[in-house]
């Protein structure tokens, strides 16, 4: 199973990063968490630029350990948060953020998805990176053998 998670453009960062900075600038505060929250949005699902991801994960965290926030944007933010772990290749990471989302918001489905698509992907790096260590191991032992036949 794979996921497919959307993937926005430079052109769309820079346009969300633009309504974000005229947020600032007479907007009340619903507008404001509003714009920040499609900055977070594009900034996390920008596949080509670590940069970006690190920058959508880095304003998600900011913004949950801000005060006020609907249970709507804060489902929103933790998910978030967890797509721009993801992407960023940080799998146990955004595991544990999907568990914890799962455990407060068990209906959201899209989560859901995500954490079985990460799930997969722990279990299968993690089979892969015990088959080389007993690659490793089973090179190392053919050596002592070989070794131990040449004495």
């Amino acid at each position: 199973m794979t996921i497919s998670l959307p993937a926005t453009t430079d052109e769309q960062v820079a346009q969300f990063q633009a309504e974000y900075s005229a947020a600032f600038g007479g907007s009340n505060q619903e507008e404001l968490e509003s714009a920040k929250c499609r900055l977070i949005w594009a900034l996390a699902h920008h596949t080509a630029s670590r940069a970006h991801l690190q920058r959508g994960l880095d304003l998600a965290e900011a913004a949950l350990g801000g005060d006020a926030r609907t249970a709507d944007q804060d489902r929103e933010l933790k998910y978030l948060s967890a797509v721009a772990m993801y992407n960023l290749r940080s799998y146990i990471a955004a595991r544990r953020a999907l568990a914890d989302l799962l455990a407060d918001y068990p209906d959201f489905r899209q989560a859901q998805a995500l954490y079985d698509e990460v799930n997969e992907l722990v279990i299968r790096d993690g089979l892969l990176g015990l088959g080389m260590v007993a690659s490793v191991v089973g090179l190392g032992v053919g050596l002592l053998a070989a070794a131990g036949r040449r004495r």
